[in-house]
């Protein structure tokens, strides 16, 4: 797919790692491919109950995703082509009434 082709994280295995979601339906998991000074940083977010839309917060390791703490970042959902300024909690939506999955590029303010 052309969003697959353009992260270099996608296309790695061994550097996944879970992410926390308060509702057990919603998986939440991150990818990050640094090379060359290049930072490429994914978080997926998916509904895996294909009948209910899901409200849940997540809770993301930020020192996975490069960074500390306490920063904050531009989450592009690469599907939609939204984005929103996320942190380390975040409240998200996905469903059958909205996007089942969020595909979100973490941008450095």
């Amino acid at each position: 797919s052309a969003i697959r082709a353009a992260h270099p994280a996608l296309r790695w295995l061994r550097n996944w790692r879970k992410q926390s979601a308060d509702d057990e339906n919603v998986m939440c998991f991150s990818k990050r491919h640094v090379d060359g000074g290049r930072d490429d940083t994914i978080i997926v977010v998916a509904n895996l109950d294909p009948h209910t839309t899901r409200e849940t917060w997540i809770h993301l390791d930020m020192p996975e995703l490069g960074l500390g703490w306490n920063d904050g970042f531009v989450a592009k959902d690469l599907i939609t082509g939204e984005s929103w300024q996320w942190g380390q909690h975040n409240f998200v939506r996905v469903g059958r009434d909205v996007e089942p999955v969020h595909i979100i590029h973490v941008r450095r303010f």
